[in-house]
């Protein structure tokens, strides 16, 4: 069954270590993860709100809250709730692109509060509108509640739910049932035996040498740079 707002669930142990990583720095923006698909064609933005409200009811994850109280560390699922698509118009713009992008940098730099859930800003998303016929969709998503492949079934799921007239049924599974089957594996001889092999696999492993004394907080963002070798190198 599907978790219910009165139903406290344990966490995954995926979203335990993220929860314990934030709590280091609650306010830092790091585990926010975000994407943009670009959209050539016209879009009606209701209809498109539509279609997203609809795959958000149907994803648990994107519902959850964090109840943390005392020694005891849980999630809930909360109900859908209704919420409104910003569509921004940057065709007025000099550089259309780069007011979304500025747009999108200050959206993705907001902290989240995961024990207010979707109050707390857990996701977020918002259109685009480039041009007559250029659209940017982004949206924004804890790491702790998605990744990267359920960034693509999500956004596989709006597309679907805007194009047919008669979408095929929901292929988001029952977050109860996903943590059920990891519980049933922590607690099966296989978990054990698999303990056993990883801990024997790097029982030579020299300890983790560290340039500081302790731990430090990650930064609040990061920057990738690639490179291009030049042939034959």
């Amino acid at each position: 069954m599907p978790g219910r707002a009165d139903q406290l669930l344990p966490l995954s142990a995926a979203q335990a270590g993220i929860w314990f990583a934030q709590q280091l720095d609650r306010a830092n923006p790091i585990f926010n993860t975000a994407e943009r698909v670009a959209i050539d064609g016209s879009v009606d933005p209701e209809r498109f709100a539509a279609a997203l409200r609809q795959a958000v009811a149907e994803v648990e994850a994107l519902r959850i809250r964090i109840c943390e109280d005392g020694a005891e560390l849980g999630q809930v699922v909360e109900e859908p709730a209704e919420f409104e698509l910003p569509v921004v118009d940057c065709t007025t713009a000099a550089d259309p692109e780069a007011r979304a992008m500025a747009w999108m940098r200050a959206d993705l730099r907001e902290p989240v509060d995961l024990t207010r859930g979707q109050a707390g800003r857990l996701w977020s998303a918002a259109l685009f509108k480039l041009g007559e016929r250029r659209w940017w969709w982004y949206q924004r998503i804890h790491h702790v509640a998605i990744d990267g492949y359920g960034f693509s079934i999500l956004i596989r799921r709006v597309a679907e739910l805007y194009g047919e007239q008669e979408p095929g049924p929901s292929p988001f599974g029952s977050l109860t049932a996903l943590l059920a089957d990891e519980q049933e594996y922590r607690e099966s001889a296989k978990a054990e035996r698999d303990t056993r092999y990883w801990q024997e696999r790097f029982a030579d492993r020299p300890d983790v040498v560290s340039l500081t004394g302790g731990s430090r907080p990650t930064a609040h963002d990061f920057r990738r740079l690639t490179a291009e070798s030049p042939a034959g190198t």
